[in-house]
């Protein structure tokens, strides 16, 4: 595991010091509020930089707090603060890497595990990821270590301490990207016990007492949710106190399906998408200022609303693009990525659709494969890749909305590669056996 953890921040580092390397240049709402945090005025918009901006609620508070805390010590933009928080994004994709080790090597083989944590070291999106200064691999690998520790959990006797600890530790992953909420619910569950996910080599017990201990699973996800609504609780308070209404974390919902959804939008976030929002277009960010941010949500509602009823097949259209987008990215893009070749032809990037597109096809067969073979842990780890993107099928998918989908698959299709490689090289599979005790044991 150390040897992993010193591969991923060598690898990181020599990438960031290389030509390939290049900080991508956006308007970042969470370094934004992190200034004026870092200069005592509070959580303020980052639509308006001077003393006097209003309050915000745009983004979830733990990474522009994190940001902040580097700026007043190193200073704001200066390049030490900078390369703290390039230092910061290294370390954490390095962290990512462990938690998918010890997540391929717990539920399918050591071999998996090595195999997964090097295809995402690789991987080229996971190191252009590094340039982009959001919450991004902080959330992933808070996410991934969630996971772990979860079915870590599910495992054995669990106390009210633990529970209270589970519950907090999601109520932080909310605080710093609301788009894993609908993760939540899977990861109690198997932290709870309620679906078990046997160890490598179990056999899946399917006799009418597998559910025994179902009650102590429904304590301790019950204490798990009030600890999350109690971490939440705070956050929330300001947030009435200031606005006036009680929402999940952040409220601009309203202004991710207007901006996401505008006619001009195939459901991939691009200049021409984004051209009305509000840190692009003047007008939108005068109109959001002078509004203050519940009134501005509250017509992005309604014009949002308006767009739908004259055009609700193109709505859904854009969501059914946005879930081959989730997995094959989209293949008109003229971003580049690290270390490939761009191939173009008639307007797509070809060896990109090729990397994107034997993923997709590797994890959902090695999740198949791994059902097939007695081990459900594919199936789930399928499901939370889903359910992890799921939100911004209704809004824009865009690449670094998709890490916790790509890294996911990486699990399972490197189950595949090394139950090929087993069957070929033994003639078998891989847990042939497993599969024939729990026929045994559902007997």
């Amino acid at each position: 595991m150390r040897w992993l953890l010193v591969i991923g921040f060598v690898s990181g580092m020599l990438f960031v010091i290389s030509p390939h390397f290049s900080d991508v240049q956006q308007f970042c709402e969470e370094e934004r509020i992190a200034i004026h945090l870092a200069r005592g005025e509070g959580y303020l918009s980052p639509f308006d930089l001077s003393a006097n901006a209003p309050p915000t609620s745009w983004c979830p508070p733990v990474y522009p707090i994190f940001v902040a805390a580097v700026y007043r010590l190193s200073g704001i933009r200066s390049d030490t603060s900078l390369m703290v928080l390039l230092v910061a994004q290294v370390l954490l994709r390095a962290a990512a890497a462990g938690a998918l080790f010890q997540l391929g090597s717990r539920l399918f083989s050591r071999t998996a595990g090595v195999l997964a944590a090097c295809l995402f070291l690789l991987h080229p999106l996971f190191l252009r990821a590094l340039g982009f200064y959001w919450d991004n691999y902080l959330a992933l690998s808070v996410f991934l270590w969630l996971l772990a520790w979860s079915i870590h959990l599910g495992e054995r006797k669990r106390t009210l301490a633990q529970a209270c600890n589970f519950g907090f530790a999601l109520g932080i992953l909310a605080l710093t990207n609301t788009a894993y909420v609908l993760t939540f619910p899977v990861l109690a569950l198997l932290a709870g016990g309620w679906i078990a996910v046997p160890r490598r080599g179990d056999a899946i017990d399917t006799r009418a007492d597998a559910g025994a201990g179902c009650r102590a699973g429904f304590v301790f996800v019950c204490v798990a949710a009030l600890a999350t609504i109690a971490t939440l609780e705070p956050w929330t308070i300001r947030n009435y106190l200031t606005f006036g209404e009680i929402f999940f974390v952040r409220a601009n919902l309203n202004t991710e399906l207007l901006i996401g959804n505008g006619p001009e939008s195939a459901g991939w976030m691009t200049f021409a998408t984004i051209d009305l929002h509000p840190s692009r277009n003047r007008l939108e960010q005068e109109w959001l200022l002078r509004r203050g941010e519940i009134g501005y949500f509250a017509d992005c509602g309604r014009r949002f609303d308006a767009e739908y009823r004259a055009a609700p097949s193109a709505f859904w259209s854009r969501c059914r693009n946005r879930v081959v987008y989730a997995f094959l990215g989209d293949p008109a893009s003229a971003v580049r990525e690290p270390f490939m070749l761009h191939w173009i032809w008639h307007g797509m990037v070809i060896d990109r659709l090729m990397l994107n597109a034997l993923l997709a096809m590797f994890g959902i067969a090695g999740a198949w494969a791994a059902w097939r073979m007695g081990q459900r842990a594919g199936m789930i780890l399928l499901l939370l890749a889903c359910l992890s993107v799921a939100p911004y099928v209704f809004t824009q998918m865009y690449d670094r909305y998709t890490l916790p989908l790509t890294a996911l698959l990486l699990l399972p299709a490197s189950y595949l590669i090394t139950a090929v490689g087993k069957r070929w090289a033994e003639g078998r599979w891989p847990d042939q056996d497993v599969a024939v005790r729990a026929i045994a044991a559902s007997a």
